[in-house]
């Protein structure tokens, strides 16, 4: 099982007690689960493509991952976290 953490920006899309843990084996798998779940999420989530957004850094195990295919093993933390920007 993997548990996925949100951002405040992307918790106010899901019910409150929503249970954020999924069953992927890679980071595009469990990715795709949780927008399957809670569709809100995915234009927040994905591009036009599919690709990842630009502003969203995703974090496993507190390591930044960009490779979508990246392997998950059972009990991984994956964090979304949203960039901050601004002058």
């Amino acid at each position: 099982m993997i548990q996925i953490s949100l951002p405040s920006q992307l918790k106010s899309l899901v019910p409150p007690s929503a249970d954020l843990v999924l069953d992927g084996t890679t980071l595009r798998a469990a990715l795709r689960q949780l927008v399957e779940r809670f569709p809100l999420l995915n234009e927040q989530i994905f591009d036009e493509r599919g690709a990842i957004r630009e502003f969203l850094n995703i974090f496993v195990e507190g390591e930044v991952v960009e490779d979508m295919d990246t392997s998950l093993r059972p009990g991984v933390d994956v964090q979304l976290i949203m960039a901050v920007a601004g002058g």
